[in-house]
C-alpha cells in the first residue's frame, strides 16, 4: 500500500502525527496554544547533547540540528559534530533524512516547511571537508545540482528555490526548484556568501576579502542585476557589518561605522534602492540588531537594534530599540536590569528582546505593545537565550547545562526551547 502524503508543513504534520501515534488533526489542532496568561515553556526531547533551533515558521514547525559536539553563546547555539537536522511539531520532534551521510547540517527554512543545509561524509568536517547541498520538502533530503565541488544552500524561499554557496569560495548560485542554475553574478568580495532569499528571487549576499585582515561588503541581487550596498566592515578595526536578510516585501536593513563620524548608523533600503537613515551618527550610535534569529526587519520596514549611550565615566549602557515610522522606540529593560538588546521583530511588532543584570546575567522577553513578558528559564538549565521569533508570537531558543552546574561554566549540553505568550 502507498502512502501519500501532503505536501510542505502538511505533510510533516502528518509524518510527525504517524510518528508518535496521533492523527493528523490531533496533531495539527496541538501545534496552536490556547490563549492564556501565563508564558508556556516547552524543552524539546533530543537524542543527542546538543540540539538547538535554526527557525520557527509560521506554522509552528521549528527547524534545528542536534549532535554528538557542540557550543553555546549569548545569543547562538551551534551543532558542529555528528550534526543531525530535525523538525518539531506540537513538542514532538522528528529527524530529517541525511541523504546517507554521517553529518547533515540544516541551515535555512522557509514556509511550508522546506529546509536547505549541506551534508558531509565525515562525522566532525572542518571547513575543508566537501560537502554537497541539501534541500528538505517534506522530511526527505535531495541533493541541490551545483557547479562546485563543495557547495552548501545557505538559505531558502517558500517556492522551494535556494542559494547555494561554493563552500569556503568565490561563488554563488541560485538553483530554482526546477533545478535551473543561475550564477549570482556581481557581488562584492572574493569569499562570497548567501544571506537570504525571498520569494521574488531577491538575494542578499555578504562578501568579504583580504583574508584575515578583510573587508566586507553586502550585496543585493535583484532582478539578475547586483547592488553592493555603501558601507563597508573592517576586520582590521573590529567593525562590523550587521544585517538581517531580504525580506518578501524587499526591505534591507543594515547598519555600519560612519568613519566621519566613529559611530555606527542603521539604515534601510527598500525595493526603490534607496537608502533611508534611521540614525544620525553625528547624535547617535546604533546598530541593526545581529543576532541569529536574522529577523532584524519586517514587511513594514520597522527594523531592530540597539542604541549605544556613554555617561560622563565612559561607561557605554545599550538599550534594545525599534525604529518604526520616523520614530524610535525604546524597548527597555526588565527590572533590576541595565542594558537590553532587540534580537528579532515579526510583522505585528513584537520583538524579542535579551534583557542583561549588572552582572552580567541574561534573561529574555517579548515586547509587545509597550508591554514586556519575561520568558523564565526552563528548570534545570543554568542559562538559556531566546532567539527565533514568528508572525504568531511563538518563540524559540535553547537552555544551557554546563559542566558545574554555574552559569558560566563548560557547556555540556543544550536544548531546543519554545516559549509562548497568551493574549
Amino acid at each position: 500500500m502507498t502512502l501519500t502524503l501532503p505536501t510542505g508543513t502538511m505533510r510533516i504534520a502528518a509524518v510527525v502525527a504517524l510518528a508518535v501515534g496521533l492523527t493528523p488533526a490531533a496533531a495539527t489542532a496541538a501545534a496552536t496554544p490556547a490563549p492564556a496568561a501565563a508564558v508556556t515553556v516547552r524543552v524539546l526531547p533530543a537524542t543527542a547533547p546538543f540540539s538547538a533551533p535554526i527557525d520557527v515558521l509560521d506554522s509552528g514547525v521549528i527547524v534545528g540540528n542536534q549532535g554528538d559536539g557542540g557550543g553555546a553563546g549569548d545569543d547562538d547555539a551551534t551543532v558542529f559534530a555528528g550534526s543531525r537536522p530535525w523538525v518539531a511539531l506540537a513538542g514532538v520532534t522528528v529527524p530529517l533524512g541525511r541523504a546517507g551521510a554521517p553529518y547533515a547540517q540544516a541551515n535555512a527554512a522557509a514556509e511550508p516547511g522546506i529546509v536547505a543545509g549541506a551534508a558531509a561524509d565525515v562525522a566532525a568536517p572542518d571547513v575543508f571537508t566537501p560537502r554537497r547541498a541539501l534541500r528538505w520538502r517534506g522530511l526527505r533530503p535531495e541533493t541541490v545540482p551545483s557547479p562546485d565541488v563543495s557547495a552548501s544552500a545557505a538559505a531558502v524561499n517558500r517556492a522551494g528555490d535556494v542559494l547555494v554557496d561554493r563552500f569556503f569560495g568565490t561563488q554563488v548560485h541560485l538553483v530554482a526548484a526546477d533545478g535551473t542554475t543561475t550564477e549570482v553574478a556581481g557581488a562584492f568580495g572574493t569569499y562570497l556568501s548567501g544571506v537570504s532569499l525571498n520569494s521574488r528571487r531577491e538575494a542578499l549576499l555578504f562578501g568579504a576579502t583580504g583574508g584575515m585582515a578583510s573587508t566586507g561588503a553586502l550585496t543585493v541581487w535583484r532582478n539578475g542585476v547586483a547592488t553592493v550596498l555603501p558601507g563597508m566592515a573592517d576586520a582590521r578595526s573590529g567593525a562590523r557589518l550587521c544585517r538581517g536578510g531580504i525580506t518578501e516585501s524587499g526591505y534591507v536593513a543594515r547598519s555600519y561605522l560612519d568613519l566621519s563620524h566613529l559611530r555606527y548608523q542603521v539604515v534601510l533600503r527598500g525595493r526603490d534602492d534607496v537608502d533611508v537613515a534611521l540614525t544620525d551618527p553625528a547624535t547617535t550610535d546604533a546598530e541593526v540588531a545581529c543576532g541569529a534569529g536574522g529577523d532584524a526587519v519586517n514587511e513594514a520596514g520597522h527594523v531592530i537594534g540597539i542604541v549605544r549611550t556613554r555617561d560622563a565615566a565612559g561607561t557605554t549602557t545599550t538599550r534594545a530599540t525599534l525604529w518604526r515610522d520616523g520614530s524610535a522606540v525604546d524597548l527597555g529593560v526588565l527590572p533590576g536590569d541595565v542594558s537590553s538588546r532587540a534580537l528579532a521583530v515579526n510583522d505585528r511588532d513584537e520583538v524579542l528582546v535579551q534583557s542583561v543584570a549588572p552582572g552580567g546575567a541574561l534573561r529574555s522577553f517579548l515586547w509587545r505593545g509597550g508591554t514586556a513578558t519575561e520568558l523564565p528559564a526552563p528548570a534545570g538549565y543554568q542559562r538559556y537565550a531566546a532567539t527565533h521569533l514568528n508572525n504568531r508570537g511563538f518563540v524559540a531558543g535553547f537552555a544551557v547545562r554546563t559542566a558545574d552546574g554555574t552559569p558560566g561554566g563548560e557547556v555540556a549540553g543544550t536544548r531546543a526551547v519554545t516559549w509562548y505568550v497568551g493574549g
